[in-house]
């Protein structure tokens, strides 16, 4: 049987089969858009995945303070007052591949509120240069500068949630908001985030 004979022989045996030949096209076709779809879906939901990893710090390393007893900590610091600015500075000058350092103190706040509200935040003390080591962005105003941290500004950069009990949906910057004893001068407000969200809420 020749190749022109081949092809008129399945051309007759389609027509002769019209509803049957009609749903096996479908089902090629559903099927062919199925995985199609799945795979969209997998490579969209690996990037948003590597997304939230980037976001969290993916070639930080982050150093935390030992959790001592009373009588242990006092023995301690003894023998060394701490981290000092002097060494993250000089972590950068003599650790090869480090490109940033930065400190990074959580708070315990009793009280953070405003004239309008109040809120449960999480609260830290950062860096100028937190921003870039872990891929903070600023939807509104600005985030802290070299010059807020020369001066010891009384100023914060606060998360949407925060904004929210606070200020409701008013603009942020420039209000003032207070946590335990100290006032602070919003000076931006972070974009909504990622998994690190949780600890995005006050700087």
């Amino acid at each position: 049987m020749t190749f022109s004979e081949a092809l008129r022989s399945a051309l007759d045996s389609l027509r002769g089969h019209k509803l049957r030949s009609a749903l096996t096209m479908l089902g090629m076709v559903f099927g062919v858009g199925a995985v199609i779809a799945m795979l969209a879906i997998g490579a969209g939901a690996e990037r948003q995945a590597l997304a939230m990893i980037e976001s969290l710090g993916l070639r930080n390393v982050l150093v935390r303070a030992a959790d001592l007893e009373r009588e242990d900590l006092q023995e301690v610091r003894q023998k060394s007052p701490g981290v000092a600015p002097r060494d993250i500075a000089a972590i950068v000058e003599a650790v090869p591949g480090v490109d940033l350092a930065a400190p990074r103190v959580t708070l315990d706040p009793y009280a953070v509120f405003s004239a309008d509200g109040r809120s449960e935040a999480k609260v830290y003390g950062v860096s100028h240069v937190q921003a870039a080591l872990s891929g903070l962005e600023v939807a509104e105003g600005r985030f802290l500068d070299a010059m807020d941290e020369r001066t010891h500004a009384q100023v914060a950069v606060i998360g949407e949630r925060v904004r929210r009990d606070l200020f409701g949906f008013e603009p942020a910057v420039g209000r003032r908001l207070k946590v335990n004893q100290v006032w602070l001068e919003v000076v931006g407000v972070l974009a909504p985030g990622g998994a690190a969200a949780g600890d995005r809420q006050e700087q």
